[in-house]
């Protein structure tokens, strides 16, 4: 059983940059605007309930240079940890 990551359906969030590579979300517990960098981005677009962690990782690393995969996977578990604890997604099992 695999978990799947949807976002929070309250948030106010856009995509921003001159080539809409990043996105800036309104934090509704603290009011923070946040802006998050084109992979933090990506992870963030990939949160849609289809997409397991497993997906992402391997579309993150499919996407974007970086030196391993092992890398990616740290990377991805620890941003969505953090939006997890910080209430802008949701923790699903997937059938």
């Amino acid at each position: 059983m695999s978990k799947i990551y949807p976002k929070v359906m309250d948030i106010r969030w856009r995509y921003d940059g001159e080539n809409n590579q990043y996105i800036t979300y309104l934090n509704p517990r603290t009011n923070n605007i946040n802006i998050l960098n084109p992979v933090a981005a990506r992870i963030f677009e990939l949160c849609d309930a289809k997409h397991t962690k497993e997906e992402i990782i391997d579309r993150i690393f499919n996407e974007f240079e970086v030196p391993t995969k092992d890398i990616v996977k740290g990377d991805v578990e620890d941003f969505l940890q953090f939006m997890y604890k910080d209430k802008m997604i949701l923790l699903l099992k997937d059938s």
